[in-house]
């Protein structure tokens, strides 16, 4: 019998308008002449064969690039066929992915119970991938055979494909003890670029090339780039029906080595979207990661305006630690931020162009305020800590935390609760008037 099926999964999205300042995506953006700069991206000419442009001798690896390719020795791949006769969504089925199969590999020792979003995110790195995040569901069973675990995959999978897109999936099925006790992990994502294979980290005078398709409902594409010191630059990349290519010459001397964090900004129907958050790095030695996975504490016991003015807590500690003025609570942001997600809720998706209410600044508008400057960050997670923490990883989502011309500002959530999973929905405004 089965003992337990948990699902959970984060996404994010950022806004952000001024109206009476520079179009710059935030004030907190800083520029002098002792850093790179937006000369990190560039929209050069691509070699004919991007990953054998290095200059090193070293030999190469699998692990040295970014790419998710079926591996034809992967034993999960002789099940695939047998789990989409079991699909009954009226969708396309998705494409297996052998590098979710290895991060839910990772997953055995919590034996079925969830892991932080933030885990999950650094293993996608290490196992080249790069869209940001993913879902997923856990069932621990006892007595059930390779088919049993076919069929639960195909319900997982038509379960979630029914409310949300699913382009891409990979699974685990693991014993995790001597008396035939088993626990399936699926990973689920949504993913909305395809891209050909990249190196993760490069030498001095070397670059990173980068080519690739979006979905055709996105539109516009900004390369957001955090350097090592944390400065953030934020560069538009133009786009050919579809399709794109740049560059990052970040590795020109060896003053500039270290990690970057590279977000990929598009933007859809439902206005900003995030499409591709990864890490590269200058030299090998900067190529680290931290390997402590953590397990999710699910907060299904708070109520909204608890989990509301916790993460409000948090979004001024973040503001404190990187000097920056607290943000003063105003009720009618908390109350657009509200409603807002709970409309949210309701559809169960995530968005910050509404059909009813238009966006943000429509919002914020049609409540009476007269703001300079209206920002605001939605994400759906199971926790408190998973969305903050998202919204600290994503570059466009930081920057919106951290305006420094911000003064008021107000979070609504709205929890739903199904098949043992808890899900938030979380919307988080600042402006100032």
């Amino acid at each position: 019998m089965f003992f337990k099926n948990h699902l959970s999964l984060l996404i994010l999205l950022s806004f952000i308008s001024l109206s009476c300042k520079p179009a710059e995506p935030s004030p907190t953006v800083k520029k002098d002449n002792n850093w790179p700069g937006n000369s990190l991206v560039s929209g050069e000419a691509m070699p004919d064969n991007p990953v054998n442009t290095l200059n090193s001798t070293e030999k190469d690896t699998e692990d040295r690039y970014y790419q998710d390719p079926t591996d034809p020795n992967d034993p999960n791949v002789k099940l695939v066929p047998k789990i989409k006769k079991l699909w009954t969504s009226k969708k396309s089925f998705p494409q297996y992915s052998t590098g979710l199969s290895r991060i839910a590999l990772q997953l055995k020792k919590f034996k079925g119970k969830p892991v932080e979003a933030g885990s999950l995110s650094s293993l996608a790195a290490k196992f080249g991938i790069v869209s940001p995040w993913m879902a997923q569901s856990n069932v621990v069973a006892s007595g059930y055979e390779e088919e049993d675990f076919v069929k639960k995959i195909a319900e997982v999978l038509t379960a979630f494909a029914d409310k949300n897109a699913v382009t891409h999936y990979g699974f685990a099925i693991m014993d995790i003890d001597d008396k035939g006790k088993k626990v399936l992990a699926v990973l689920i994502q949504t993913r909305k670029i395809t891209h050909e294979k990249f190196y993760k980290w490069v030498n001095l005078g070397e670059k990173i090339y980068m080519k690739g398709t979006m979905d055709p409902d996105v539109s516009k594409l900004e390369v957001l780039i955090t350097l090592p010191d944390g400065r953030i630059t934020r560069t538009p990349v133009k786009t050919e029906k579809g399709t794109f290519k740049f560059a990052l010459n970040m590795c020109r001397a060896n003053s500039w080595k270290g990690k970057y964090s590279i977000e990929l900004m598009g933007r859809d129907s439902g206005g900003p979207v995030v499409l591709a958050i990864f890490p590269v790095a200058c030299l090998k030695e900067s190529w680290t990661f931290e390997n402590r996975v953590v397990q999710m504490v699910i907060d299904d016991k708070m109520t909204p305006a608890e989990f509301s003015k916790k993460v409000f807590e948090s979004v001024n500690e973040y503001r404190k630690k990187n000097k920056l003025k607290p943000l003063v609570w105003d009720k009618t942001l908390a109350s657009i931020s509200e409603a807002h997600s709970i409309e949210m809720c309701k559809k169960g998706d995530i968005y910050h162009v509404s059909p009813v209410t238009g966006n943000p600044a429509n919002r914020a508008k049609k409540a009476g305020l007269k703001s300079t400057l209206v920002a605001e960050n939605v994400a759906m997670g199971p926790t408190t800590t998973s969305v903050m923490n998202g919204w600290i990883r994503s570059e466009g989502h930081r920057l919106n935390l951290l305006l420094k011309d911000a003064r008021y500002g107000g979070i609504g959530a709205c929890m739903t609760k199904a098949d043992g999973s808890v899900t938030w929905y979380a919307t988080y405004m600042a402006g100032t008037w």
